[in-house]
């Protein structure tokens, strides 16, 4: 693994022209961005309230038109933390204009994603007559073909890659299909753009769409950073009792708050379909009553802690079978098919390889794909014993039979590149420049995230003490007034003893107890 540190030699000159720390400015000068592009990031502003949505007219009038006339709407939702706020931001903004409506999550396990054929006929059973999807729709083109068939309308709203010879729709609104400030929203986004042009501004929805565009990790520039700053802002103002519940803690919020605290609660339930049902959640981000939220809250809390035990579980067995190959494959027999993503998303993250991990399920390995270095919305086309596969460039879903697995292994070994290698790139940060005002002042750059990342910092410091935490599953090494902690150890060498030196690569914080705050970092690699 090779540590690449990044060019910030024209920092001096951003904290002078953009009147920000030293810190930030390194950060700023380690992106390469332009002049334009860090005006933009840094003071690009979109007035929720005060958008340009002509172009929702079309599908606003034919909602108008199912309330005039009496029609029953079904909202076609998906499972996964995006999935979840879109349904309900769509069920609520629908509820609010008086429309008679109702909507289905289909369970991960048993269906699968996007719509199906039982649900459109079970809903024309009972008298729907207009259908809209969120956050899924554009890959269900036999279902909404039936929809067609048996006289419904169709409003199609997704963010996902699409073949046009699939959509199948009488409305259709994606973020491809609109301007700049739009093109890159989240399905939950896209269902605030029905709140915003039909019900006008409701605090719950933009928080929602805030939480899932953190959550789907769609880039948070443009209309997104807005979104996610204004989400944040009504937060720390204590709106939403049913998140501020959900938190584990008063402090402030922020981006990082809710992609760790929130992000992870409500994807525990479409994760674990085998033992919760989804479409309970909704209803619970909707409930006004304290007394049902909070027995809410303690059941989420409860499921997501046995989500973690799982995740723990898997992730041990997966490190038995880490190989010295440049696309980990990792596959058991007990795996849990909700939890895949989890764990092929840390070991990414750990070994910097593109990782897959696999689940059996009726004859079939169903499996999730993560990447930082090839783009999986290509990758696999030339593979021609999938039964399923789809997904985002570094985030994919996919399925094929069990007797398959040596093929696609085949594969992948045959079309990896041979000139990847694993390089972190961080930013060089002396120890004396550190200070608690100085990563505080980091505030000023937010919110980071998907193409705006808080990048890695790499300290050279040395071990002054070194304790292990909760049974020695975690690590914590005390340096020059700072802390550098690094949970469930991983790969990472426990060997670095007290008085050695060592180069600590990770993300800072500050932590507050007893009024006294320190600094940390949580550690991703460390090496001597």
């Amino acid at each position: 693994m090779k540590v690449n540190k990044l060019n910030v030699d024209d920092y001096k000159r951003l904290k002078d022209e953009y009147k920000i720390s030293s810190l930030s400015a390194k950060i700023l000068a380690s992106k390469n961005f332009s002049d334009e592009e860090l005006r933009t990031i840094l003071f690009e502003n979109y007035d929720l309230q005060q958008l340009e949505l002509s172009f929702m007219n079309p599908i606003v009038d034919r909602l108008k038109q199912a309330k005039q006339q009496n029609e029953k709407v079904m909202i076609c939702g998906d499972y996964d933390n995006d999935g979840i706020c879109a349904t309900t931001i769509m069920y609520d903004t629908l509820l609010r204009m008086g429309i008679e409506c109702g909507y289905y999550i289909p369970n991960r396990f048993d269906e699968g994603y996007g719509v199906h054929k039982t649900t459109v006929q079970k809903a024309f059973d009972k008298g729907y007559t207009l259908l809209i999807t969120v956050d899924n729709g554009v890959g269900s083109k036999e279902a909404l073909m039936l929809a067609k068939q048996l006289g419904m309308d169709i409003i199609l709203s997704d963010h996902h890659n699409y073949d046009e010879a699939d959509l199948v729709y009488d409305y259709f609104i994606h973020p491809n299909r609109l301007d700049t400030p739009y093109s890159a929203m989240c399905g939950a986004g896209v269902a605030l753009l029905f709140s915003l042009a039909c019900v006008g501004y409701v605090e719950n929805h933009i928080i929602l769409a805030g939480i899932a565009t953190i959550g789907d990790i769609v880039p948070l520039l443009k209309i997104n950073r807005s979104l996610v700053k204004e989400a944040v802002r009504l937060l720390n103002e204590g709106k939403y009792e049913a998140i501020q519940l959900l938190a584990n803690d008063k402090k402030v919020w922020n981006e990082s708050k809710i992609s760790f605290q929130i992000v992870p609660k409500i994807n525990s339930v479409g994760r674990l379909a085998d033992i919760a049902n989804v479409n309970q959640v909704p209803k619970f981000l909707l409930e006004q009553k304290t007394e049902i939220v909070n027995d809410f809250v303690v059941k989420l809390n409860e499921l997501n802690e046995k989500r973690k035990i799982i995740s723990e579980s898997m992730s041990n067995k997966a490190m038995t079978q880490v190989s010295e190959e440049p696309f980990l494959v990792l596959y058991d027999e007990s795996f849990h098919e909700g939890i895949n993503g989890i764990v092929a998303s840390k070991f990414n993250n750990e070994f910097q390889k593109p990782t897959m991990v696999l689940s059996a399920n009726e004859g079939l390995l169903k499996g999730s794909i993560r990447s930082k270095s090839i783009d999986l919305t290509i990758f696999f086309n030339e593979c021609d014993c999938l039964v399923s596969y789809g997904g985002h460039k570094g985030a994919a879903g996919i399925s094929f039979h069990i007797e398959d697995l040596d093929r696609v292994k085949a594969y992948i070994q045959l079309n990896m590149p041979l000139d990847i290698q694993s390089t972190i790139d961080c930013v060089e940060i002396m120890i004396e420049e550190l200070t608690v005002k100085e990563i505080e002042s980091l505030s000023e750059l937010a919110p980071f995230g998907c193409g705006f990342e808080m990048p890695l910092i790499c300290i050279a410091d040395k071990v002054q003490k070194k304790m292990f935490l909760s049974y020695g599953k975690h690590v914590k090494y005390t340096g020059s007034d700072i802390d550098y902690l690094k949970f469930n150890c991983g790969n990472v060498d426990k060997g670095i003893n007290t008085n050695e030196k060592a180069v600590f690569i990770g993300r800072l914080s500050i932590n507050e107890y007893n009024n006294k705050k320190t600094m940390n970092m949580i550690l991703d690699y460390i090496q001597r």
